[in-house]
């Protein structure tokens, strides 16, 4: 089976999720911001990208 490529875009918990997702064997690349994230997407090409938005109110 082929390691999912996930991209973990959390401004809180990175480190936590980044090492469950790990246990299951996926590679995970952490960032904390847009700008990181879009410049992850161009050069690795995740299969997943993972964005937690908080503290958004209506």
């Amino acid at each position: 089976m082929t390691k999912k490529k996930i991209l973990l875009l959390f401004l809180q918990c990175c480190d936590f999720f980044s090492f469950v997702l790990e246990q299951f064997g996926a590679i995970v690349t952490a960032v904390a911001s847009k700008d990181e994230a879009l410049q992850v997407l161009i050069q690795s090409k995740p299969d997943i990208l993972l964005i937690a938005i908080l503290g958004c109110q209506k």
